[in-house]
């Protein structure tokens, strides 16, 4: 009866060692899991880690670049406000140029118009000329033809004084009155 008591604690001996040993087992693995996923867990700790600073320092780029761009922008706008006061003033001077301009034009116009007067009267002086030449030369043929009517008309000759005194008839012809002065005979166109 003792021998059977005491296999039977022996067999409960054993299987509580088995079990000791399972619940070992069991634990190991446990252990292992939660090792494990306290490493992934450390990993994903690392890598989140990494990401935030990453973003850290992408938001600080960022930042820079946009304090860069800023800056960037201000000195943009302020070259487009001296261009533009660079082209007000160009406008201005380009005005002033322009009334200088318009002033020259003025004046070169007023110097044409008193060229033109100018050539107008010059041309009407020459038209003059021509009318008081043609005249003067109308003159000379009436005076040439009257000549000719005068010694075609003479109708003595005279010895007095040693000097040759033409008589002659009519004394006027045509407006032309004919003189003897020391023997020559002189027309005098009135």
């Amino acid at each position: 009866m003792a021998r059977q008591e005491a296999e039977k604690a022996s067999i409960a001996a054993t299987q509580a060692d088995q079990a000791r040993v399972t619940l070992s087992q069991s634990f190991q693995v446990e252990l292992e899991y939660a090792e494990q996923k306290l490493l992934e867990v450390d990993q994903a700790k690392a890598a989140a880690l990494g990401a935030a600073n990453t973003a850290n320092a992408a938001a600080s780029d960022a930042t820079t670049k946009g304090n860069l761009a800023e800056s960037k922008a201000e000195i943009a706008k302020d070259a487009a406000d001296h261009a533009d006061q660079a082209r007000t003033a160009l406008l201005q001077a380009a005005d002033l140029k322009m009334g200088e301009m318009n002033q020259v034009i003025e004046t070169a116009n007023y110097a044409v118009t008193d060229a033109e007067t100018a050539t107008g009267r010059a041309n009407t002086a020459a038209d003059n000329a021509d009318i008081a030449t043609s005249g003067a030369q109308e003159a000379t043929v009436d005076a040439i033809a009257a000549t000719n009517m005068v010694l075609a008309n003479m109708v003595q000759l005279e010895l007095r004084d040693d000097m040759c005194l033409w008589m002659i008839t009519p004394d006027t012809y045509q407006g032309v009155t004919f003189k003897i002065e020391s023997g020559d005979l002189i027309a005098v166109i009135q």
